[in-house]
């Protein structure tokens, strides 16, 4: 549990997820959405640019193309468009700003990741929330596919992860799946 900036993030799960967005207010919500859906880092997705998003009538593409330059790695991914992420795409609002989450105090930058972690923080202490951090989203999106029983391998190719040993960390698990596990043997 991350505790003090100390430690792993817990990963949130679809009822947590839904609880911060619907806490949230926008477009700290569009945010936690995007990162989720996307399974991405928030700085990533504080720096995507409505043409990574959009087509030019302002519809969302088939696949968020993520830059390199944003990703810690510094390998461009491009993720599907699915359902629910197009549905969360078209709410957020329009802006003449170049970023699709551009600053409040300059429309000419975009959000900066701290911005959207002080809401973040704020939303989990009004929800009582403990342990959780802006990589909660990612994390906890990795850890409900490997639950769901996708592959670790397919989990890499969705996340970005260069290694299936990096994916693996992200991954959570509790004593009872551990247990659940021993019991089939």
């Amino acid at each position: 549990m991350k505790i003090l900036r100390s430690g792993q993030a817990e990963p949130l799960n679809p009822e947590t997820f839904l609880r911060l967005y619907q806490e949230l207010k926008p477009p700290h919500n569009f945010i936690l959405g995007v990162t989720w859906y996307c399974a991405e880092r928030v700085g990533a997705v504080c720096q995507l640019r409505r043409a990574n998003v959009y087509d030019r009538k302002g519809k969302p593409l088939d696949a968020v193309v993520i830059p390199g330059a944003s990703r810690k790695d510094r390998c461009t991914r491009e993720v599907s468009v699915t359902p629910k992420l197009r549905k969360l795409l078209i709410q957020i609002p329009k802006s003449d700003s170049e970023w699709l989450f551009p600053s409040q105090l300059n429309p000419k930058k975009h959000i900066h990741p701290d911005c959207y972690k002080a809401a973040l923080s704020r939303a989990c202490k009004r929800l009582g929330l403990v342990g959780y951090s802006s990589h909660s989203a990612r994390r906890g999106a990795i850890t409900h596919l490997a639950r769901s029983g996708i592959s670790v391998r397919v989990i890499q190719q969705i996340s970005g992860h260069k290694s299936l040993a990096s994916v693996q960390r992200y991954i959570d698990f509790d004593s009872i799946e551990v247990r659940g596990g021993l019991e089939l043997l």
